[in-house]
């Protein structure tokens, strides 16, 4: 009888030992990926090309793929567009696009676009810049340069810039 309480015992203390080990099963822990303040300003046009056009522009803060946040504004005269969000993630970013160009209409948004476009990456924590860029403009015309989507590999520490064109 005492064999069988023994056991019973030195069981029922390693299910409890088992049960509150601080390795639940998941390997996957990381340490918190470090965060970053994306910022993002330029400056609206209305009379590009020879041609008077309301602006309508969007910008979406981007992390691994995926939307974080977005703000879009519209508008009949030039003003200074700024957003900002804080982003981590192996590769953050912004996104800008004209949402009023048209593949189909030569004419809808003709003249408006965004100019002296900068995107800012900063360290949060320690309030340094890690990243300035100067993006080109975006404006629908003839030719026309509607979107842009600018990332930041923070694993690397790389950007890249993909513009969208289209020429009418």
């Amino acid at each position: 009888m005492k064999n069988y309480l023994f056991n019973y015992l030195t069981v029922l203390l390693l299910l409890f030992a088992i049960s509150c080990s601080s390795d639940d099963g998941d390997n996957s822990e990381n340490p918190s990926e470090p965060s970053y303040l994306v910022s993002f300003n330029g400056d609206t046009f209305t009379d590009g090309c020879g041609d008077m056009s309301d602006y309508s522009v969007e910008v979406e803060f981007v992390s691994d793929g995926n939307v974080e946040g977005a703000n879009d504004w519209n508008g009949s005269s030039s003003q200074t567009l700024s957003d900002s969000r804080e982003l981590s993630g192996d590769v953050i970013g912004v996104r800008l696009t004209l949402l009023n160009f048209d593949s189909s209409s030569q004419t809808n948004g003709r003249g408006s676009g965004l100019e002296s476009i900068r995107i800012n990456i900063t360290n949060p924590n320690s309030g340094t810049s890690v990243l300035d860029a100067n993006l080109f403009d975006l404006f629908i015309c003839t030719d026309s340069v509607y979107g842009v989507l600018f990332s930041y590999d923070t694993m690397n520490d790389s950007f890249t810039e993909e513009y969208e064109q289209f020429g009418f």
